[in-house]
């Protein structure tokens, strides 16, 4: 069992696997940044950017369930890639779901 099995088959993900990942780290910079210099910054723009990769993460997870379903109805995977990724979907769907 390699690392392979704590992400997704390519075929229920959105792009490559490093894209969500990228545009996270993208939209949490500016977070570290405030976080660090301690600057005196609106509350308003704090809640944007946790919003904005709530969002983000939020459609991932969407795409991702909708990729698995189309994968299930097609027949085109194998059983236990499809329980595997329909677990990993479910943890990070109850993660998400916990944030917002």
């Amino acid at each position: 069992m390699g690392t392979e099995s704590l992400s997704l088959t390519e075929s229920h993900t959105f792009g490559p696997n490093w894209l969500l990942l990228a545009i996270e780290v993208v939209l949490l910079i500016p977070l570290i940044f405030i976080g660090i210099t301690r600057r005196p910054i609106p509350h308003i723009t704090l809640r944007f950017f946790g919003f904005a990769v709530l969002l983000v993460v939020t459609l991932g997870l969407a795409v991702s369930i909708v990729l698995l379903v189309n994968t299930l109805i097609t027949g085109s995977t194998k059983g236990s890639f499809l329980l595997r990724s329909a677990a990993l979907l479910w943890i990070t769907n109850i993660l998400v779901f916990a944030l917002w």
